[in-house]
């Protein structure tokens, strides 16, 4: 689809990575097709992205707003606004000017961004001619 917000495809994708990779799968798979590793790198880019926009954008407005509303109710409102769901606990009528304009300016964001996202990624994705060793890392 062409909504805003992060899709259920997108997590989908993100979930089976992380079950593949606790069965000790080196490929992701799902519905018997073998997804291509820039598509799961896609995905997290997305989920991390938002993750960090949400998280940074309830920081802000509670910055903006301290006395009015709880850490919590800020999360509540920059979660809806960037995944665009329209879901309010009731904070959004009482913000001040810059913050009902800060919160629209979420709503735009998440309208485009993940489309726009999508686009950059794919419009930079290019194939290289050289190719460095690979290198294993200890992780964990």
């Amino acid at each position: 689809g062409t909504a805003g917000g992060m899709k259920v495809s997108t997590v989908a994708l993100a979930v089976s990575s992380i079950i593949g990779t606790f069965k000790g799968r080196q490929e992701v798979q799902m519905f018997k097709r073998t997804i291509p590793m820039a598509n799961v790198l896609r995905a997290y880019t997305i989920m991390v992205t938002f993750i960090l926009l949400t998280c940074a954008g309830a920081v802000f407005l509670h910055m903006m707003t301290p006395d009015r509303f709880e850490i919590a109710d800020c999360f509540f409102e920059s979660a809806s606004a960037l995944s665009t769901t329209g879901l309010s606990t009731g904070a959004t009528a009482s913000l001040t000017a810059p913050g009902k304009i800060y919160l629209a300016c979420y709503m735009f964001m998440g309208r485009v961004g993940p489309f726009t996202i999508m686009l950059f990624l794919l419009s930079r994705e290019k194939k290289r001619k050289l190719r460095y060793p690979e290198e294993r890392i200890i992780i964990g």
